[in-house]
């Protein structure tokens, strides 16, 4: 989410989202801004697909303190 929006309904290319309201893009791997309006990253979360499942791990920080990456930070149908 960015300030109300689901990025789910973004546009994604070579990694980086663009939000669907304000035109916002983030790093899905690091969640970092890569061009505002938005001045704060989104949050990124370790995703992995096992037997036909996509499982999503909350709450796992890095040792430096940071979330680990993903490589969809948008939902999917």
């Amino acid at each position: 989410m960015n300030r109300g929006a689901s990025l789910g309904d973004g546009v994604m290319i070579c990694g980086v989202v663009q939000c669907p309201w304000h035109g916002s893009q983030f790093d899905v791997h690091s969640g970092a801004v890569r061009a505002g309006p938005a001045a704060s990253p989104i949050e990124t979360y370790f995703v992995r697909s096992e037997a036909g499942r996509v499982l999503l791990e909350l709450g796992e920080m890095r040792p430096s303190g940071g979330r680990r990456s993903v490589h969809g930070a948008m939902s999917h149908p």
